[in-house]
């Protein structure tokens, strides 16, 4: 158990920062050029080559990609891009049960452009849970919807990887039974998964690479919301929004420049509602031109100058 402790320790505290007590971004990525430099690098593979040891806590499946997405097998219950991960099946509160009376606008579940986010944000489901794993005859159907641990614990990585199967398979708060015994860090909470050492309440000293405002959740309640629709149609008069300049079959988007193009960096609906994918691109928007540091926090726009991602939509 002390081996492990120190494995992790030697983790977060060669890839985070402690700045008065706050959590920073992760150091050892450049965020420049491509998602692979960002902690959507599910390998932990950092742009200097350095391989992170977290081997025992999720499947080292060694491409990048393969995380979210497959080019064959795609999960077809969920209208997202060749998508690979488990979806399972999940009642989300939302932003409308607060019963908020500043709210005009209907709100439905999350759509698609959320739901895939929320499939590792929402902390339920392990961060290695795909259908596809690499290699042939490494697929399992009943992976769209469920999770199971004998699936992906076959992984086996190819000859002279250098990488086992993981022991554990964690999601950002998993709970399942089957993590508990001597691999897993309790922190008195309930927290099994990466939560474990990643927050404030966790084994590792505080401030640490604190992952808990990652960890959505299933209650959306006190998040923007999702689902929303957007209040008006394009070019529709409304004092407390700005309208999208543009039309994309049934989805209205905001196109800034005039271009006729959904391009990344800028704010965009779904089917006409507000979604996670909205205000974030999982793979990274550079801050000012191509070369340059992506938006913190996937952001399609740089957020910490006048509030330029609240004011693409609200006219305030």
């Amino acid at each position: 158990m002390l081996v492990e402790w120190m494995i992790i320790a030697n983790f977060v505290l060669a890839t985070s920062a402690h700045a008065g007590g706050s959590t920073v971004q992760n150091d050892r990525f450049t965020n420049i050029g491509s998602i692979a430099n960002t902690r959507h690098n599910m390998t932990q593979n950092t742009a200097g080559g350095i391989q992170i040891n977290m081997d025992r806590y999720r499947n080292e499946y060694g491409e990048i990609c393969v995380y979210c997405h497959t080019p064959h097998g795609a999960n077809n219950t969920i209208a997202a891009p060749l998508w690979n991960r488990t979806i399972k099946a999940t009642n989300y509160q939302t932003y409308n049960e607060l019963g908020t009376t500043s709210l005009t606008q209907p709100v439905s579940t999350p759509g698609p452009a959320s739901r895939s986010c929320l499939s590792c944000h929402d902390g339920q489901t392990a961060i290695d849970s795909i259908i596809n794993m690499p290699g042939s005859g490494m697929g399992l159907l009943s992976q769209q919807t469920t999770q199971s641990l004998s699936f992906l614990n076959a992984w086996s990585p190819p000859m002279g990887g250098g990488v086992t199967d993981a022991i554990r398979h964690m999601g950002l708060n998993s709970t399942d039974s089957t993590y508990t015994g001597g691999y897993v860090l309790g922190d008195g909470k309930g927290n099994q998964g990466c939560l474990t050492c990643h927050s404030e309440t966790g084994t590792l000293p505080s401030g640490l690479a604190d992952f808990t405002l990652y960890n959505i959740g299933t209650d959306l309640r006190n998040d923007h919301p999702i689902g929303i629709t957007f209040p008006a149609p394009p070019g529709s008069p409304h004092p407390d929004w700005n309208m999208p300049a543009g039309v994309k079959g049934s989805s209205n988007y905001f196109d800034e420049n005039g271009n006729g193009k959904m391009e990344k960096d800028e704010i965009r609906t779904y089917d006409g509602k507000v979604e996670c994918a909205s205000c974030h691109d999982p793979h990274g928007v550079p801050s000012a031109g191509l070369g340059t540091v992506f938006n913190k926090t996937f952001l399609r726009k740089e957020n910490a100058n006048g509030s330029a991602v609240c004011l693409t939509c609200h006219n305030k």
